[in-house]
């Protein structure tokens, strides 16, 4: 009997990154028609607080970092990179799912308190800016991000996604 995961899937269908070198691997170790399922962020992710953040640089005088910040939005998948990448590796392209969701914080100080925002984000949106600019750029994108908030009734995040599924080539049974 196949190993499955929490969800319920067997665990030769479930990819927790998305890269080239794991998409290989995946491929090298699956069977003949075995399938892949994975989901991604997409370009646009957050944007509302992209946007504050490029304009909190451009306060500080910092847009010697708007590259950096420019390049970590920019660095998120798009559909055709991932149809790229899926079929680059020999995959069969199957289902394209696209979908947005919406996170919703009261103001700027909870989002960035929220424990899924400090474990997976905070930590690249602070390497934008140098070290020592840290704490200043932070605390004037707070306070950014609470009169966004109050004057709209609270701050939402999208986060556009995709799921995508696709199959290894070959004779077999079909999971």
């Amino acid at each position: 009997m196949p190993r499955k995961t929490a969800l319920g899937l067997p665990t030769e269908r479930v990819v927790a990154c998305l890269g080239s070198t794991v998409l290989r691997t995946c491929f090298r170790m699956m069977k003949p028609a075995g399938k892949l399922v994975l989901t991604t962020h997409l370009v646009g992710q957050m944007h509302a607080f992209s946007e504050v953040y490029r304009a909190v640089l451009h306060e500080l005088g910092r847009v010697d970092r708007l590259t950096a910040r420019d390049a970590h939005v920019h660095h998120r998948a798009t559909i055709a990179s991932v149809r790229r990448l899926r079929t680059g590796v020999g995959f069969e392209p199957l289902e394209v799912v696209t979908d947005t969701l919406r996170m919703r914080f009261a103001d700027g100080s909870s989002f960035l308190r929220h424990a899924f925002i400090r474990l997976g984000f905070l930590p690249a949106w602070q390497s934008v800016v140098l070290p020592d600019a840290v704490e200043r750029t932070f605390a004037v994108l707070e306070r950014q991000l609470n009169t966004v908030a109050a004057e709209r009734g609270e701050l939402v995040l999208t986060i556009p996604m995709a799921c995508v599924e696709a199959q290894k080539p070959g004779a077999g049974e079909v999971l």
